[in-house]
């Protein structure tokens, strides 16, 4: 008899205030999904600190109550016990918590053994990685921590995965997504964070979901986010104008994600690229909008400036000569810099 299950990790709850409705309404979510599944697992950094606002967690604790499914959280290395925990408090009946040494919890109706381990400190050298398998179960693991022979949190080998005799392990730490992997018979997965919060935490997230038997593995993942977080690279390379660099990132853009767009290619001296101008373009095509800069200048374009007998050809002759002894992002910077300045006073005169 296999048993459906829903693993998310990382929600990083009071993380990031101007994120915190998306956030706390990700895992909301989450806990109505669950209530058609057997078990949720909660892989460690539910929360973002060790003390978690207190209307946040009696939230959480009301709506966990709802779901028949029961629900397994262990303890990250942010939200780690301590004295001030919230896990230091009563949780529903179905929650099992796991904030220190490896335990286990066998769920007779189910077939199922959970077995789990938490951070009692924000570093944990050493691994808590030292399931005992209950014979002719599901055995599943809930912890959080790295894959690796060292390190500070919660290190956890390859051959101790393999020699586990797990059917899953459902880990948490790392915010990216990865695979369904398999070490021997034992298969593992972190399902990364349910939400972005911030331009390093890119694309879909969510949980992953399905079923787990003895030896056996069938999950897929489910996004859950709502808005996403999208880092997209735009060559604007020969085009003379805001109007056209805007008609150029337009297409994608999309109203409900946060955009960072990263301009690149080759632009002429006096282009002036004002993203501030950019941005006020074409706010209304998405939630937000951000910048960066890394077109290059004109090299044909500059050294005919640099031949100029004017105070514009004297200042990129000087920085030409910088930029070939040192072609630090900072000369190149400065060079780019010193032509919208150069624009500007033209444009002023004019």
């Amino acid at each position: 008899m296999s048993v459906k299950i829903i693993h998310c990790a990382d929600v990083h709850l009071g993380a990031n205030p101007k994120m915190k409705n998306e956030v706390l309404s990700a895992f909301l979510r989450i806990i109505d999904i669950s209530k058609d599944y057997d078990f949720l697992l909660v892989s460690g950094d539910l929360f973002d600190n060790p003390v978690a606002d207190r209307e946040t967690v009696e939230i959480i604790k009301a709506k966990l109550s709802e779901t028949p499914a029961t629900v397994v959280i262990c303890s990250g290395n942010h939200d780690y016990f301590s004295g001030q925990s919230p896990y230091n408090s009563k949780w529903p009946e179905n929650v099992i918590l796991f904030t220190g040494a490896m335990e286990k919890v066998i769920i007779r109706e189910k077939n199922t053994c959970i077995h789990g381990a938490g951070f009692s400190n924000i570093y944990e050298p050493e691994t808590l990685f030292s399931p005992e398998a209950e014979e002719d179960m599901i055995n599943i693991c809930v912890i959080h921590g790295d894959i690796g022979v060292s390190g500070n949190y919660n290190p956890i080998s390859l051959n101790a995965l393999a020699s586990s005799k797990m059917d899953y392990v459902a880990l948490g730490h790392i915010h990216k997504r990865s695979d369904i992997l398999k070490e021997g018979n034992t298969f593992y997965a972190y399902p990364g964070c349910p939400q972005g919060q911030g331009f390093d935490e890119t694309g879909e997230k969510g949980v992953y979901h399905g079923a787990v038997d003895i030896g056996k593995c069938n999950l897929e993942f489910m996004k859950i986010c709502g808005r996403e977080f999208r880092e997209i690279a735009v060559d604007i390379t020969g085009l003379t104008n805001l109007q056209e660099v805007s008609q150029k990132i337009s297409p994608y853009l999309e109203q409900d994600h946060f955009c960072k767009i990263i301009l690149k290619g080759e632009i002429a001296s006096d282009f002036s690229l004002n993203t501030d101008s950019l941005s006020a373009i074409l706010s209304s095509q998405v939630h937000l909008i951000k910048f960066e800069d890394r077109t290059t200048l004109s090299m044909e374009d500059i050294e005919r400036i640099a031949e100029e007998k004017s105070l514009k050809g004297f200042f990129v002759k000087n920085m030409l000569d910088k930029i070939r002894e040192d072609s630090s992002e900072t000369n190149i910077n400065a060079l780019k810099l010193g032509l919208k300045a150069f624009s500007s006073e033209v444009d002023y005169e004019n």
